[in-house]
């Protein structure tokens, strides 16, 4: 069952793992974050009344990142094969990249693939870089009509001389590892306690 055709509260429990997971990979390298996206709506706030809200307050990204170094805004996204990003949440989190780019930072994707068990760390720069070069067709939900961009995880990978090449550009996909398996063991057992 693809992730869109599953009812809102699953896909959002689905997210919060994602986002517990990131949350964990960097409490383990002391590395201190917090939620600050619109997910975390108090009882009695209706998620409908988001759509009212300009679009950069409603897309808001998830977590607020305190690196030693630099402070981030992190959206969180998961898949199996791939990452689904909405044109229109891109589009907010571009907006959010140019205030960040600012103060020298900038939004960041903690995107986890469940098929491979690994980690994406990229900033907006390198994905919007490889959404261009890929020239990705929009697809779009039939439910709600919202296009989306498909990125493939593979298109993450790159090799030495394609790595070098894309560091000249400027662009720097952070880190990946395969131990994305223990974050959410770690989340599943915390939820549980």
């Amino acid at each position: 069952m693809s992730d869109y055709t599953k009812p809102f509260e699953k896909r959002l429990h689905s997210k919060f793992q994602t986002e517990k997971a990131a949350i964990m990979y960097f409490k383990e390298k002391n590395i201190h974050c917090v939620k600050i996206g619109l997910d975390y709506l108090p009882k009695g706030v209706k998620s409908i009344w988001i759509k009212d809200l300009p679009p950069p307050i409603s897309k808001l990204p998830d977590l607020l990142v305190f690196h030693p170094k630099k402070r981030y805004l992190m959206e969180c996204k998961g898949g199996i094969n791939n990452v689904k990003i909405k044109l229109n949440d891109f589009k907010g989190y571009s907006w959010w990249n140019k205030i960040m780019d600012q103060y020298k930072s900038s939004v960041v994707y903690f995107i986890t693939s469940i098929n491979t068990k690994k980690i994406y760390l990229i900033n907006h720069c390198d994905l919007n870089f490889i959404i261009k070069n890929n020239n990705y067709s929009l697809k779009e939900y039939p439910e709600n009509n919202q296009k989306y961009y498909e990125i493939p995880f593979t298109d993450f990978k790159r090799s030495n001389e394609e790595y070098k090449e894309y560091l000249k550009k400027g662009c720097l996909i952070i880190d990946w590892t395969k131990d994305i398996k223990k974050y959410y063991i770690k989340s599943r057992k915390k939820n549980e306690n």
